[in-house]
């Protein structure tokens, strides 16, 4: 064998070598891209089962909820004035980390849309909290009232 096959032999061998390790790098990639899509949705959804466990767990709360049904409800005392705007916040909270989650590309579109359905379907059921949210978003969040999640509560 001379030196000239022996050389090529090493070429082939390292290219091999190469494409191997990129093959392996983008599995690599794509599992992390689905771990972390993974991580971002089940951290919403801690959101949401700590929104529900409050207002399951606690009759004060769960007597809010009640109230936050009627259209036109005016909180009965400063508690309960703190209660719904700290609710407002952890919900426009929510509902920002769904939005950038998503133009992040941590979710997918069908899944986006769940959450923007639950934003429509919240400003339904609880009517009262909408001028909280909007307080809050514009208070804390400007630029935010803009997103295309909180569109259902700006359109009331």
């Amino acid at each position: 064998m001379n030196w000239d096959a022996i050389g090529v032999f090493a070429e082939v061998v390292g290219v091999i070598t190469v494409i191997a390790t990129l093959l392996y790098l983008g599995r690599q990639i794509a599992q992390t891209n689905r771990i972390s899509r993974s991580t971002a949705l089940r951290d919403l959804q801690l959101k949401y089962d700590a929104l529900y466990t409050i207002v399951a767990s606690d009759d004060g709360m769960a007597e809010l909820a009640a109230k936050m049904a009627r259209q036109h409800y005016e909180p009965e005392s400063e508690i309960e004035r703190q209660k719904l705007d700290h609710l407002a916040s952890l919900l426009a909270s929510m509902w920002y980390s769904v939005e950038f989650a998503y133009e992040e590309g941590q979710m997918s579109e069908r899944e986006y849309q769940i959450y923007c359905e639950d934003v429509s379907g919240r400003c339904k059921s609880w009517p009262a909290i909408g001028p909280y949210i909007r307080h809050n978003v514009d208070f804390r969040w400007p630029t935010a009232r803009n997103l295309p999640i909180l569109k259902p509560l700006y359109s009331q």
